[in-house]
């Protein structure tokens, strides 16, 4: 014999689930957004150690950058022990994957920046040695137990996860309110030095991951700057790109005199390119 629910003072009607207070809302959906980019991260793992395709370690990077966006909507004040191993997990595999990818670039850039055959030959063979130690390196910490138990630990159980949606708007746009101010003191800095571009390049590539992340629930105002922000975006990374190069060929090696140079021309030429776009960003972030 089957019982029915029989609403009563004590539990109310049980075909409406209970009310939660909005933070606590918000939080489930922040939580949801980090087993979905948890699970994004899982699928392409053994892609990653396989190290067949450079775009699997970019397609983990993006969902590890994702992931690391969610948390800090949660903040740390809200951790569970849980979620405070994977803050620290993904921190430390972040830097394993940047690295990797920065010199997949540089490889793959060579082509277009060496003067002759044997500058290209020879910084290639530098190149790929460098790639080899961060491909090591990486795949040793992919390898560890405990890595692996972290990641298996912050995927749900669920059958199906999505993208958050839902109550989270003032958590959301809080975030993106944050990252905008981050992003307008960084034009204020240094810009003579390369530290200077890279922090702009980071703060605007932080806002773009909280934007994606939390897209359902922002307004039409803070998703705009996804796409104010894209040019400016591909601008700085080619720079980053080319001072990466720059780094590995900093050794005062005479074979690869004419390609450092070539590389210092098309680093001016990109600084040319950069100045326009963000005086333009200083505009826009001072009439918010």
């Amino acid at each position: 014999m089957v019982t029915p629910d029989i609403p009563s003072k004590a539990h109310g009607d049980p075909a409406e689930p209970p009310s939660l207070d909005p933070d606590r809302r918000a939080r489930d959906e922040l939580m949801r957004a980090v087993r979905f980019h948890a699970t994004r991260i899982a699928s392409r793992w053994q892609g990653t150690l396989d190290d067949q395709d450079p775009e699997e370690v970019h397609g983990l990077r993006g969902a590890l950058r994702r992931l690391k966006a969610a948390l800090s909507m949660i903040g740390e004040d809200a951790f569970d022990p849980g979620l405070r191993a994977l803050d620290q997990w993904a921190r430390e595999l972040s830097p394993l994957t940047g690295t990797l990818r920065d010199l997949d670039v540089a490889l793959a850039s060579l082509g277009g920046l060496a003067p002759d055959a044997a500058s290209l030959a020879h910084a290639r063979e530098s190149l790929l040695a460098a790639r080899g130690r961060a491909r090591d390196a990486m795949l040793s910490h992919l390898r560890r137990p405990d890595v692996l138990a972290t990641l298996r630990a912050a995927v749900s159980a669920e059958p199906e996860l999505d993208a958050p949606r839902g109550p989270m708007r003032r958590v959301a746009a809080s975030a993106v309110e944050r990252a905008l101010d981050r992003l307008e003191r960084s034009l204020r800095g240094d810009l003579q030095r390369p530290e200077g571009y890279h922090c702009i390049r980071r703060r605007a590539r932080r806002l773009r991951d909280l934007i994606e992340v939390a897209e359902g629930a922002l307004g039409s105002s803070e998703r705009a700057w996804r796409k104010r922000i894209h040019g400016l975006q591909v601008q700085l990374g080619d720079l980053h790109d080319i001072d990466v190069i720059t780094g590995l060929l900093a050794n005062g090696d005479r074979a690869l005199a004419g390609l450092r140079d070539a590389v210092e021309r098309r680093r001016t030429t990109l600084l040319a390119g950069i100045g326009p776009p963000l005086a333009l960003l200083a505009v826009d972030l001072g009439e918010r």
